[in-house]
């Protein structure tokens, strides 16, 4: 478990650094900071027990290509998603909520969502999983744009 007497594990992330690396991420099709494709997506995990800076929650941040809707799934944790940028849809449990910049939207824990962007910007994503867990199949997986492609 992290400690909570360790200053060295706080850590600052700022919104225009993180759309800078998922934005440039989608763009050239290469890693930026943490963000690397997986998937049909680009995802970047930012805090996890996995990485030792973090107990009970996942921080990260997702970049979904223009028009590009992920899987619907479901997952124990409760997820927080605060949308840096972009316009699109998070269906959870069939109901639509549209989102743009500043919109805030709670999954809660089981039910089924899925993510789209909508034609013409990509959407940019920070997400907050409690409890952490369901980020693990991401950390260590990785594509290149072309072979994320070919599995959509």
């Amino acid at each position: 478990m992290v400690s909570r007497n360790d200053p060295e594990l706080a850590k600052e992330w700022s919104f225009a650094d993180l759309i800078s690396q998922l934005s440039s991420t989608l763009q050239t099709g290469s890693s930026v900071g943490q963000c690397r494709w997986v998937e049909n997506r680009v995802l970047g995990v930012l805090a996890t027990p996995e990485l030792r800076n973090a107990s009970r929650l996942a921080v990260g941040v997702s970049g979904l290509p223009a028009g590009v809707r992920t899987i619907e799934h479901d997952h124990e944790a409760e997820e927080l998603a605060i949308v840096l940028a972009g316009q699109g849809e998070i269906v959870i449990d069939g109901q639509s909520h549209e989102v743009r910049p500043g919109s805030i939207v709670l999954a809660p824990s089981f039910s089924r969502h899925t993510t789209q962007a909508h034609a013409g910007n990509p959407l940019l994503v920070l997400w907050i999983y409690a409890p952490p867990g369901s980020e693990r199949k991401w950390l260590g997986k990785a594509a290149t744009r072309a072979e994320s492609k070919e599995g959509e």
